[in-house]
Order: structure tokens, then C-alpha cells, then sequence
């Protein structure tokens, strides 16, 4: 099972890196450009690639007790606020996660503009944003 997630992981990169995609290029710019079905389709790829992180990112676990109609809204509603547009999509269920695990709402904002401090330098987009 090890061997078949490491070569997951390297075709992966491999593509990314062939195609001149960085690793996290889905970001709000190109989420708000798709259609409903493509964001769905790729949320559900998320969700299922957390399954080899056992559903934890950045150290918290992401809930699975929701509908992915529950966090598509969500992802529409970060990227509402234009200031979360530079922020890739799997990044935000950490804060869909504090918000659901009851966090403050200090404690999201803080890590929300953490985010935001740490993608606004990088270019992340395949169009340079």
C-alpha cells in the first residue's frame, strides 16, 4: 500500500512539474471560473486524497460527518471575500474544520490571515496570479 502512494506522489509531482503547474495552483481565481460540476468533482478528489492523511490537515482533523454540498458552500463562501482568492482550495478545509469543531472566530481569522500573509507571495496560479 506504502509503495502505491509513494508512486501516486511521484507521477503526481512529475505531472505538476512536466506541465509547469506548482503543487497547489487550484486557487479561488480558478475555482470561481468552473462550472458546478467541476467543482464538485475536484472536492471530491480532495476528500479522497485526505483518506491517506487520515483525514487531518495541518493538524486538524477535517470532518467527514458533512455533505460535499456542505463544503462546496463553504468554498464558495471564502472565495466570496476577495482577499481569500490567492489561498488554495485544500488549505480551506482547515478552516471549514475550525469553524466546525467550534474554534472562535478570532482563532479562524488569525489563521485565515496567516494564509493569506503566506500565499500572496507565492504564485500559485497556472496564470501567474
Amino acid at each position: 500500500m506504502r509503495k502505491t502512494v509513494i508512486v501516486i506522489l511521484i507521477v503526481f509531482f512529475m505531472i505538476s512539474y512536466l506541465s509547469g503547474q506548482s503543487f497547489f495552483w487550484i486557487t479561488g481565481v480558478n475555482w470561481n471560473e468552473w462550472k458546478y460540476e467541476e467543482q464538485m468533482m475536484y472536492l471530491i478528489g480532495v476528500l479522497d486524497g485526505f483518506v491517506f492523511a487520515d483525514f487531518i490537515i495541518q493538524g486538524v482533523r477535517i470532518n467527514t460527518d458533512i455533505e460535499i454540498e456542505q463544503y462546496k458552500k463553504a468554498v464558495d463562501d471564502f472565495y466570496s471575500d476577495v482577499g481569500n482568492v490567492l489561498i488554495p482550495v485544500p488549505f480551506i478545509f482547515k478552516i471549514i474544520a475550525l469553524k466546525i469543531n467550534g474554534e472562535s472566530q478570532d482563532k479562524i481569522e488569525a489563521e485565515i490571515l496567516k494564509m493569506r500573509k503566506q500565499f500572496s507571495k507565492k504564485i500559485i496560479s497556472s496564470r501567474g496570479v
